[in-house]
Protein backbone atom coordinates (compact mmCIF):
# COMPACT_ATOMS: atom_id res chain seq x y z
CA UNK A 1 0.00 0.00 0.00
CA UNK A 2 3.08 2.85 0.26
CA UNK A 3 4.70 1.83 -3.05
CA UNK A 4 1.44 1.58 -5.35
CA UNK A 5 -2.01 2.59 -5.35
CA UNK A 6 -4.41 -0.23 -5.40
CA UNK A 7 -8.37 -0.10 -6.57
CA UNK A 8 -11.91 -2.28 -6.82
CA UNK A 9 -10.76 -5.03 -9.08
CA UNK A 10 -14.12 -4.89 -11.05
CA UNK A 11 -13.52 -1.22 -12.17
CA UNK A 12 -12.05 -0.14 -15.53
CA UNK A 13 -9.00 1.96 -15.37
CA UNK A 14 -5.37 1.60 -14.71
CA UNK A 15 -4.94 0.76 -10.88
CA UNK A 16 -7.77 -1.35 -11.43
CA UNK A 17 -5.90 -3.54 -13.61
CA UNK A 18 -3.16 -3.66 -11.40
CA UNK A 19 -5.20 -4.98 -9.01
CA UNK A 20 -7.03 -7.67 -10.98
CA UNK A 21 -3.74 -8.65 -12.25
CA UNK A 22 -2.09 -8.96 -8.50
CA UNK A 23 -5.23 -11.28 -7.77
CA UNK A 24 -5.28 -13.18 -10.32
CA UNK A 25 -1.47 -13.81 -10.29
CA UNK A 26 -2.57 -14.86 -6.30
CA UNK A 27 -5.60 -17.09 -8.16
CA UNK A 28 -2.86 -18.88 -9.83
CA UNK A 29 -0.76 -19.77 -7.55
CA UNK A 30 -3.13 -21.10 -4.90
CA UNK A 31 -4.41 -23.47 -8.11
CA UNK A 32 -1.36 -25.01 -8.66
CA UNK A 33 -0.60 -25.32 -4.95
CA UNK A 34 -2.98 -27.83 -4.68
CA UNK A 35 -2.80 -29.09 -7.88
CA UNK A 36 -6.25 -27.61 -9.01
CA UNK A 37 -5.47 -25.44 -11.84
CA UNK A 38 -6.94 -27.30 -14.92
CA UNK A 39 -10.19 -28.58 -13.25
CA UNK A 40 -11.41 -26.13 -10.68
CA UNK A 41 -12.34 -22.44 -10.51
CA UNK A 42 -11.65 -20.20 -7.18
CA UNK A 43 -13.52 -17.97 -5.09
CA UNK A 44 -12.13 -15.84 -2.88
CA UNK A 45 -14.43 -15.35 0.53
CA UNK A 46 -13.86 -14.11 3.74
CA UNK A 47 -13.06 -17.55 5.53
CA UNK A 48 -14.32 -21.21 5.90
CA UNK A 49 -17.71 -19.88 7.44
CA UNK A 50 -18.25 -17.82 4.66
CA UNK A 51 -17.05 -20.47 1.78
CA UNK A 52 -19.67 -23.29 3.53
CA UNK A 53 -21.93 -20.28 3.89
CA UNK A 54 -21.75 -19.97 0.35
CA UNK A 55 -22.15 -23.54 -0.82
CA UNK A 56 -25.19 -23.79 1.68
CA UNK A 57 -26.88 -21.20 0.14
CA UNK A 58 -26.23 -21.60 -3.68
CA UNK A 59 -26.75 -25.25 -3.85
CA UNK A 60 -29.39 -26.62 -5.98
CA UNK A 61 -31.05 -29.56 -4.85
CA UNK A 62 -33.09 -29.29 -7.77
CA UNK A 63 -36.86 -29.01 -7.41
CA UNK A 64 -39.06 -27.64 -4.70
CA UNK A 65 -38.85 -28.69 -1.07
CA UNK A 66 -42.10 -30.74 -0.45
CA UNK A 67 -42.15 -29.13 3.27
CA UNK A 68 -39.41 -28.28 5.91
CA UNK A 69 -36.27 -29.59 6.00
CA UNK A 70 -36.60 -33.10 8.32
CA UNK A 71 -33.98 -33.83 10.53
CA UNK A 72 -33.64 -37.75 10.02
CA UNK A 73 -32.75 -40.48 12.72
CA UNK A 74 -32.28 -43.29 9.79
CA UNK A 75 -30.73 -42.88 6.23
CA UNK A 76 -33.10 -45.51 5.24
CA UNK A 77 -35.46 -42.48 4.82
CA UNK A 78 -33.42 -40.11 2.92
CA UNK A 79 -34.31 -42.15 -0.38
CA UNK A 80 -37.60 -40.07 -0.67
CA UNK A 81 -36.04 -36.97 -1.04
CA UNK A 82 -32.84 -34.65 -0.80
CA UNK A 83 -30.42 -34.41 1.71
CA UNK A 84 -27.75 -32.57 3.19
CA UNK A 85 -25.18 -34.79 5.29
CA UNK A 86 -22.72 -34.46 8.00
CA UNK A 87 -20.98 -35.76 10.45
CA UNK A 88 -20.04 -35.90 14.34
CA UNK A 89 -17.16 -34.87 14.39
CA UNK A 90 -17.84 -31.42 12.10
CA UNK A 91 -17.16 -27.77 12.49
CA UNK A 92 -19.80 -25.67 13.83
CA UNK A 93 -19.42 -24.08 10.80
CA UNK A 94 -20.38 -27.54 8.99
CA UNK A 95 -23.67 -27.86 11.48
CA UNK A 96 -24.30 -24.50 10.92
CA UNK A 97 -25.29 -24.96 7.00
CA UNK A 98 -28.24 -26.79 8.04
CA UNK A 99 -30.05 -23.62 8.88
CA UNK A 100 -29.57 -22.90 5.19
CA UNK A 101 -29.83 -25.43 3.11
CA UNK A 102 -33.15 -26.23 0.83
CA UNK A 103 -32.86 -29.95 1.21
CA UNK A 104 -35.92 -32.04 1.88
CA UNK A 105 -33.88 -34.15 4.96
CA UNK A 106 -30.81 -33.54 7.26
CA UNK A 107 -28.53 -36.22 8.20
CA UNK A 108 -25.84 -36.64 10.80
CA UNK A 109 -23.57 -40.08 10.67
CA UNK A 110 -20.98 -41.12 13.37
CA UNK A 111 -18.84 -42.30 10.22
CA UNK A 112 -18.31 -40.99 6.96
CA UNK A 113 -18.86 -44.31 5.63
CA UNK A 114 -22.45 -44.22 6.77
CA UNK A 115 -23.44 -42.37 3.79
CA UNK A 116 -22.08 -44.99 1.67
CA UNK A 117 -25.35 -46.83 2.34
CA UNK A 118 -27.58 -43.83 0.68
CA UNK A 119 -29.58 -45.51 -2.00
CA UNK A 120 -32.55 -43.47 -4.26
CA UNK A 121 -31.70 -41.01 -7.04
CA UNK A 122 -32.67 -37.62 -5.04
CA UNK A 123 -29.81 -35.30 -4.63
CA UNK A 124 -27.35 -35.69 -2.16
CA UNK A 125 -24.61 -32.91 -0.22
CA UNK A 126 -22.03 -34.28 1.87
CA UNK A 127 -19.81 -32.30 3.72
CA UNK A 128 -16.97 -34.46 4.64
CA UNK A 129 -14.33 -33.22 7.16
CA UNK A 130 -10.38 -33.61 5.96
CA UNK A 131 -9.40 -33.53 9.50
CA UNK A 132 -10.89 -33.04 13.16
CA UNK A 133 -10.91 -29.76 14.81
CA UNK A 134 -11.22 -31.69 18.21
CA UNK A 135 -8.89 -34.34 17.97
CA UNK A 136 -7.05 -33.84 14.97
CA UNK A 137 -7.68 -37.46 13.27
CA UNK A 138 -7.18 -37.12 9.39
CA UNK A 139 -9.97 -38.87 7.51
CA UNK A 140 -9.22 -41.45 4.55
CA UNK A 141 -9.91 -39.15 1.51
CA UNK A 142 -10.46 -42.35 -0.65
CA UNK A 143 -14.12 -42.10 0.32
CA UNK A 144 -15.02 -38.79 -1.52
CA UNK A 145 -14.97 -40.92 -5.17
CA UNK A 146 -16.92 -43.81 -3.65
CA UNK A 147 -19.66 -41.54 -2.69
CA UNK A 148 -19.37 -40.10 -5.83
CA UNK A 149 -19.81 -43.17 -7.11
CA UNK A 150 -23.32 -43.23 -5.71
CA UNK A 151 -24.80 -41.33 -8.28
CA UNK A 152 -26.01 -37.67 -7.36
CA UNK A 153 -24.09 -37.25 -4.75
CA UNK A 154 -21.52 -34.35 -4.19
CA UNK A 155 -18.95 -33.60 -1.75
CA UNK A 156 -17.68 -30.92 -0.21
CA UNK A 157 -14.60 -30.94 1.72
CA UNK A 158 -13.74 -29.01 5.08
CA UNK A 159 -10.15 -28.78 4.56
CA UNK A 160 -9.89 -26.12 6.62
CA UNK A 161 -8.14 -28.37 9.32
CA UNK A 162 -6.20 -30.24 7.24
CA UNK A 163 -3.95 -27.45 5.34
CA UNK A 164 -2.79 -26.26 8.19
CA UNK A 165 -0.34 -29.44 8.79
CA UNK A 166 -0.80 -31.19 4.92
CA UNK A 167 -0.17 -31.40 1.71
CA UNK A 168 -3.95 -31.40 -0.24
CA UNK A 169 -3.69 -32.87 -3.81
CA UNK A 170 -6.83 -32.43 -5.27
CA UNK A 171 -6.17 -34.11 -9.02
CA UNK A 172 -6.49 -36.96 -6.70
CA UNK A 173 -9.05 -36.45 -4.08
CA UNK A 174 -11.61 -34.25 -6.43
CA UNK A 175 -14.16 -33.21 -4.30
CA UNK A 176 -16.54 -31.36 -5.81
CA UNK A 177 -16.38 -28.18 -3.63
CA UNK A 178 -13.53 -27.91 -0.86
CA UNK A 179 -13.20 -24.78 1.44
CA UNK A 180 -10.32 -23.53 3.56
CA UNK A 181 -8.88 -20.68 5.47
CA UNK A 182 -5.72 -19.34 4.78
CA UNK A 183 -4.85 -18.04 8.20
CA UNK A 184 -4.59 -21.52 9.45
CA UNK A 185 -2.15 -21.96 6.93
CA UNK A 186 0.00 -19.15 7.49
CA UNK A 187 -1.37 -16.86 10.70
CA UNK A 188 -2.30 -14.60 8.54
CA UNK A 189 -4.03 -12.78 7.21
CA UNK A 190 -7.24 -13.67 9.04
CA UNK A 191 -10.49 -12.96 6.96
CA UNK A 192 -9.13 -14.32 3.83
CA UNK A 193 -10.26 -17.73 2.38
CA UNK A 194 -11.36 -19.97 -1.09
CA UNK A 195 -13.71 -21.98 -2.18
CA UNK A 196 -12.91 -24.45 -4.65
CA UNK A 197 -15.73 -25.51 -6.89
CA UNK A 198 -15.11 -28.21 -10.07
CA UNK A 199 -15.79 -26.26 -13.24
CA UNK A 200 -18.16 -29.20 -13.97
CA UNK A 201 -20.14 -28.43 -10.87
CA UNK A 202 -20.48 -24.81 -11.27
CA UNK A 203 -24.10 -25.63 -12.50
CA UNK A 204 -25.21 -26.69 -9.12
CA UNK A 205 -24.19 -23.31 -7.48
CA UNK A 206 -27.22 -21.51 -8.02
CA UNK A 207 -26.60 -17.79 -7.24
CA UNK A 208 -29.11 -15.69 -5.09
CA UNK A 209 -27.76 -12.50 -3.73
CA UNK A 210 -26.09 -9.97 -5.57
CA UNK A 211 -24.29 -6.04 -5.29
CA UNK A 212 -21.23 -4.40 -5.02
CA UNK A 213 -19.23 -5.13 -8.89
CA UNK A 214 -20.40 -8.29 -9.22
CA UNK A 215 -23.31 -7.22 -11.25
CA UNK A 216 -23.58 -5.53 -14.65
CA UNK A 217 -27.37 -4.41 -14.69
CA UNK A 218 -29.94 -4.19 -12.00
CA UNK A 219 -33.53 -3.01 -12.28
CA UNK A 220 -34.99 -0.78 -9.14
CA UNK A 221 -38.82 -1.79 -10.22
CA UNK A 222 -38.31 -5.27 -11.66
CA UNK A 223 -36.93 -8.85 -10.90
CA UNK A 224 -33.86 -8.40 -13.19
CA UNK A 225 -30.43 -8.46 -13.27
CA UNK A 226 -27.16 -9.46 -15.07
CA UNK A 227 -24.10 -10.48 -13.50
CA UNK A 228 -20.79 -9.80 -14.47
Amino acid sequence: MRNRFLSNPHSRHSTSQTTTNIVERARIQVLEYFKAQSEYELLFTAGTTQSLKLVAECFDFGGKRSGPTQFLERLDDAQNGTLFGYSTDAHTSVVGMRQVVRSDYVACCYRHEDFLALDGSHRRLIVLTAMSNFCGRKYDLNIINKLQELGNTFVCLDAAALVSCSTLDLSSTRPDFVALSFYKMFGYPTGLGVLLVRKDRCELLEKRFYGGGTVDISQLQEELHRPI
